[in-house]
C-alpha cells in the first residue's frame, strides 16, 4: 500500500509541470486539446517516452479518448495532466515486461522488450533513441546487434554507476564512519579506498575477478599506512602493500573491518560466513531453533582461548553444531591475522601465536590446503568456482532476480564463460548476448 501511495504521489507531482512542457510543445493541445488528430498525436509521442515502445491502436484511441473526455471538464494543461497521471500510473511504465506475444510455450520477447532489458541490463536507464531504432527496425534479434548496443552503452557514466551500486551491493561493509574510536578522515580513506580497488581495476585496466581478489596493490590515500604500514607508491597511482600480507578486496580494511566491540567468535563466524556466501555461493542453513548456539558455547574454555583453541574444543562438545560450522569457521580463522580494524598481526594479545593455515573444503576448484587468508584469496581468485559465483551474483542484480543454479544455468555460464577469465566489463555486455535474455517459457 505505502509503495501504491507513492506512486500516486510521484504521478502528482510530475504530471502538472510536464503537462504544461507538453502544452507547450504542441500549440494544438492549447487551442482545442478535443480534437482528436491532435490528442492523437499527443498521446502517441508521450506514451512510446513513459512506456518505452509504440502505443498500440487501442491504447492510443483508449488514452485520446480520455484526454478529450478530460478537456471538456477541465483546461488544457490540466486534461493533459490527467492523461499524463494515467500513463505515469500505468503498468507498462512501472514494469518491463518480458511477455513477447503472451501465448502459451516458448516465445521471443518483442524488439522493445529486448531493448529495455539490454539498456536497464547494462546502464539502468530507459532505451536511447539508438536502442529504439534498432527495435523499431527488428534488428535486435541478432546477437551481435545487442552486443555491439550493450558495448555502447557501457562507456556511458550510467553503466560506471550501475557497476558501482553493484560493488557497493556486494560488499558488506561495515558502518565505518559511525563507528566508535575510528578516526573519521581514516574512515573516509577506507571507504575511498573500497571504491577506488573497483573501478581503477574495472574501467582503468579492464581488469578481471581475479584482479579484483588478487591484487597485490590498492588505490587510496597515504593514511591507510595507518593500517596496512607501509605503501610504495607505483604506476598510476597504485600503491604496492607489504608483500606477504595482502591479497585483493578479502584483504582490505573495508572487508575486515568489523566493531571495536565485536566478540571474537562474532569476528570468526562473520568473516568465514562472508567468504563462503560471497564468494563461493553456498549458504550454509540456519541453525535449528533448538540447536542455536550461545555465545558461551563458542567459547567453551574462556576469553582466554584462541579463536583455534575454542573452535576444536567446540567441536567436541558440540558436535551437531560444528557439522555445520565446519563449513565456514575455518575461514574465519584464517583471517585471524588481521583484527577488528584490519590490521595485520602475528600473535594475540596474550603472546599465542595465530595458526591460520587449514584445508579449503567443499569449494569447487578453489579447494585445497592453505597456509593463510592470502592464499585463501589467491585459491579462490584463480577458480572458475569464484568467477561464476560473482558472474551469478552480478546477473542477478542487473536482471533484478534470484537465479537458480539449475534453471538459469545458461545465463550464469553466459555471464562467466564469455573467456576465460573475462574482463569485468564484459559482465554486463555478455549478459545480452545469449539466447536466454531474449526467450521466454510461458506457462
Amino acid at each position: 500500500m505505502l509503495l501504491a501511495n507513492a506512486y500516486f504521489d510521484a504521478g502528482d507531482a510530475l504530471a502538472p509541470t510536464a503537462a504544461t512542457a507538453f502544452v507547450q510543445s504542441y500549440a494544438c493541445l492549447a487551442a482545442n486539446a478535443k480534437d482528436a488528430t491532435c490528442g492523437a498525436t499527443f498521446v502517441k509521442d508521450a506514451g512510446a517516452k513513459l512506456f518505452r515502445r509504440p502505443l498500440t491502436d487501442e491504447e492510443t484511441t483508449r488514452y485520446t479518448a480520455f484526454l478529450s473526455a478530460q478537456a471538456a471538464l477541465d483546461p488544457a494543461a490540466t486534461a493533459v495532466a490527467s492523461v499524463l497521471r494515467a500513463m505515469l500510473l500505468s503498468p507498462n511504465m512501472v514494469y518491463i515486461t518480458e511477455l513477447g506475444n503472451s501465448k502459451v510455450g516458448d516465445v521471443t520477447l518483442t524488439p522493445f522488450e529486448q531493448a529495455e532489458l539490454i539498456s536497464y541490463t547494462v546502464a539502468d536507464a530507459p532505451p536511447d533513441q539508438a536502442l529504439l531504432a534498432a527495435a523499431q527496425k527488428g534488428s535486435l534479434n541478432d546477437a551481435t546487434e545487442r552486443a555491439t548496443h550493450a558495448q555502447r552503452l557501457l562507456l556511458t557514466p550510467a553503466a560506471r554507476a550501475k557497476y558501482a551500486d553493484f560493488w557497493q551491493q556486494y560488499l558488506p561493509l561495515g558502518d565505518l564512519r559511525g563507528a566508535t574510536g575510528v578516526d573519521p578522515a581514516l574512515a573516509a580513506a577506507v571507504e575511498d579506498e573500497t571504491k577506488q580497488h573497483f573501478d581503477k581495476i574495472v574501467w582503468d585496466h579492464n581488469g578481471t575477478f581475479a584482479d579484483l581478489v588478487t591484487a597485490p596493490y590498492t588505490y587510496g590515500a597515504q593514511a591507510l599506512s595507518a593500517i596496512y604500514g607501509a605503501m610504495t607508491p607505483g604506476q598510476n597511482g597504485a600503491l604496492t602493500l607489504p608483500a606477504g600480507q595482502r591479497s585483493g578486496f578479502l584483504t582490505q580494511a573495508g572487508f575486515l573491518f568489523l566493531p571495536q566491540d565485536a566478540s571474537v567468535p562474532h569476528k570468526v563466524v562473520h568473516r568465514g560466513l562472508t567468504v563462503r556466501r560471497r564468494l563461493l555461493c553456498h549458504s550454509p542453513p540456519p541453525p535449528p531453533a533448538n540447536l542455536m548456539p550461545t555465545a558461551a558455547d563458542l567459547q567453551p574454555l574462556g576469553a582466554d582461548a584462541t579463536p583455534l583453541e575454542s573452535f576444536a574444543a567446540f567441536q567436541t562438545q558440540k558436535p551437531q553444531c560444528a557439522a555445520c560450522h565446519v563449513s565456514f569457521q575455518p575461514i574465519g580463522l584464517a583471517f585471524e591475522e588481521f583484527d577488528n580494524m584490519g590490521k595485520f598481526r602475528t600473535a594475540y594479545e596474550s603472546g599465542k601465536p595465530i595458526v591460520t593455515s587449514g584445508d579449503l573444503q567443499n569449494a569447487g576448484d578453489a579447494s585445497g590446503p592453505y597456509k593463510d587468508a592470502v592464499e585463501i584469496a589467491q585459491h579462490i581468485g584463480s577458480s572458475k568456482i569464484g568467477e561464476y559465483c560473482f558472474s551469478k551474483q552480478y546477473a542477478e542484480y542487473a536482471l533484478g532476480r534470484h537465479l537458480n543454479a539449475a534453471t538459469d544455468a545458461c545465463v550464469i555460464r553466459g555471464a562467466s564463460d564469455a573467456s576465460a577469465n573475462p574482463p569485468l566489463q564484459k559482465l554486463a555486455v555478455a549478459l545480452s548476448d545469449i539466447e536466454a535474455r531474449t526467450h521466454r517459457v510461458h506457462n
